[in-house]
């Protein structure tokens, strides 16, 4: 499943659970190399640790100033 795919039809609170599952899919679609900079899997599991940081950033911005009822 494309890692966008999961996101879609889910509300902003939902990150938390969905977090891993986004995590795994960004880290496999990425395309990396091992390089004098990093091996493959150590860069998978960064792109996948920063979707998700991102993803988080995205969502407390989007509900700054909002309050729960």
């Amino acid at each position: 499943m494309c890692s966008s795919d999961l996101l879609a039809g889910h509300a902003l609170g939902e990150v938390d659970r969905l977090a891993d599952a986004v995590a795994t899919a960004v880290a496999g679609e990425a395309e990396t190399v091992t390089d004098p900079h990093g091996p493959e899997d150590y860069k998978r599991h960064m792109a996948g640790v920063l979707a998700v940081r991102a993803l988080r950033d995205a969502v407390a911005t989007l509900t700054a100033g909002t309050t729960a009822s």
